[in-house]
Parts: structure tokens; C-alpha cells; sequence
């Protein structure tokens, strides 16, 4: 991620958007897990809500992302695509990885 793009999450806010969706290209599709480092950055930085897009691979990254959300309330969700669709996790246990 460029400083830009942290600079445009600063500015969201005041620009009238009121959630993200935040993806890393990089990741997407690729069931490695999303780049946490780019992502706490963006959070960090972001004054609304924000997605989670790209590289989640399963129950296991969502757990994160719910442990990671109470610290970041801003973080108010996750997208969930190529693994669900490949089977490697089902929507009753993302659910569970959430509580």
C-alpha cells in the first residue's frame, strides 16, 4: 500500500463515505490470509467503517478478524468468497469464528 491510500482512508469520513470495503489485490483469491500488516494500517487510519477483502482462506482468518475488530471497532466485517466457494469453510463456522 502507498501513503496515498492511507491518506484517502483519513479523508473518507469527510467526503461523506461511511464504510470500505477494503481490498489488497495482492491477496485476493489467493487463500493466504489478508495482508494484516496493510490492513491495521488502514484501520488505523480510516475513521468509518471498514471491509476486510482479499486472502481470507477460512475459519481461522475470521477468528483474527473478530479479535482484531476489538480493537478496531471500525473493522465491521469481512468478505468471504473463493473459500466458501471451494469448500473450505461453511457459514455456520465463519459464524462461530466470530464469537
Amino acid at each position: 500500500m502507498v501513503e496515498s491510500d492511507l491518506e484517502l482512508a483519513a479523508k473518507e469520513k469527510h467526503l461523506g463515505v461511511s464504510t470500505v470495503i477494503y481490498t489488497d489485490i495482492a491477496t485476493d483469491g489467493m487463500l493466504t490470509g489478508p495482508n494484516w500488516t496493510s490492513l491495521e494500517a488502514v484501520l488505523r487510519a480510516c475513521p468509518c467503517g471498514v471491509i476486510a477483502s482479499g486472502g481470507v482462506a477460512g475459519t481461522d482468518d475470521v477468528a483474527r478478524l473478530a479479535q482484531m475488530a476489538k480493537a478496531y471497532p471500525n473493522l465491521v466485517g469481512a468478505i468471504v468468497g473463493k473459500a466458501l466457494y471451494e469448500g473450505r469453510c461453511d457459514v455456520a463456522g465463519l459464524l462461530r469464528a466470530c464469537r
